[in-house]
C-alpha cells in the first residue's frame, strides 16, 4: 500500500510541475475576429500598428500588464465583447511591460492606459485609467477628442 500512495504522490507532483510552467514569451498568435458588421480586437505588434495606420480604421491600443488585476479584466472584457465594437474600428492590447518602445513612443507612463487613433492613423491622445465604456466613446466617435 505504501507503493501506491509513493506512485500516486509521485504522478501528482509531476502533474502539477507540468500545470505551473511559465511561459514568458509573448504570444503574436492573432485573436481577431474579423466581421463587417462589428470592429474587432487583436494583439499588438509593431506590423498590426503600422496595418493599422494606413487600413483607414479608426483604433486605439490598450496597454496592460498581466500582474495588474484591472488590467486583465479590460483586456478579457475587450476580446470577449468584440461584437460591440463599431464597424470599421479595432482594439489593439499590449503588454506594457514588455513593449516598452510603445511607452516611450506614445507617452505611456503608467499601466491601464490607452493610446487612440483617429482613422488616418494620426495619434490623438493617451489616457491612464481608461474603460471599456472610454474605449468604446472613442471607436464611436462620441468622446471628445
Amino acid at each position: 500500500m505504501k507503493t501506491f500512495y509513493t506512485k500516486a504522490l509521485l504522478l501528482f507532483t509531476a502533474l502539477l510541475l507540468v500545470g505551473c510552467g511559465t511561459n514568458t514569451e509573448k504570444s503574436t498568435n492573432s485573436i481577431a475576429i474579423i466581421n463587417e458588421a462589428h470592429g474587432y480586437a487583436d494583439i499588438y505588434t509593431p506590423e498590426r500598428l503600422e496595418t493599422l495606420q494606413a487600413s483607414g480604421e479608426k483604433f486605439a491600443i490598450f496597454l496592460g500588464a498581466e500582474w495588474c488585476p484591472g488590467c486583465v479584466r479590460l483586456t478579457e472584457e475587450i476580446h470577449a465583447n468584440q461584437e460591440i465594437l463599431p464597424a470599421g474600428t479595432a482594439i489593439l492590447t499590449a503588454d506594457f511591460d514588455t513593449d516598452t518602445e510603445l511607452r516611450r513612443d506614445y507617452g505611456a507612463a503608467v499601466k491601464h492606459t490607452a493610446i487612440y487613433f483617429d482613422k488616418n492613423g494620426k495619434h490623438l491622445k493617451t489616457e491612464s485609467g481608461v474603460l471599456m465604456k472610454d474605449l468604446l466613446a472613442h471607436l464611436s466617435g462620441t468622446s471628445n477628442e
